[in-house]
């Protein structure tokens, strides 16, 4: 205990330290005033543009990309299926010696069922 209150102290003094050196070169002054106030401008401004640049994000070109990238890989896949539900038509069609419509109506599926462009 003896030897945490030791380092306790020293740590104590060596912030004393610290505190004062840090303190060089803060003293009041007309300048010091003015360059406070600057920065506080400054963030200020900062606040502000950030929360303007929030406001045009759906503009953002990545963004889009990335939406364009997302749609063409919906799409595919919804290609993908069609031409599923094609093959499984034709299967059906050949070896059952089912219509089409028959199918379609069994499955629920509508007539004008085609792959997207």
């Amino acid at each position: 205990m003896k030897e945490e209150l030791e380092k306790a102290k020293k740590r104590k003094e060596d912030l004393h330290v610290e505190i004062a050196a840090a303190r060089i070169g803060r003293d009041e002054s007309d300048e010091r005033k003015e360059l406070i106030e600057r920065v506080t401008e400054i963030e200020s401004a900062l606040t502000n543009i950030k929360g303007e640049l929030a406001e045009y994000k759906d503009c953002d070109p990545i963004l889009i990309e990335a939406k364009e990238k997302a749609a063409e890989v919906a799409k595919q896949a919804a290609n993908r299926w069609t031409d599923n539900i094609f093959c499984l038509q034709s299967f059906c069609s050949n070896k059952f010696t089912i219509e089409k419509s028959v199918f379609n109506k069994q499955f629920g599926i509508s007539d004008d069922l085609d792959n997207l462009e």
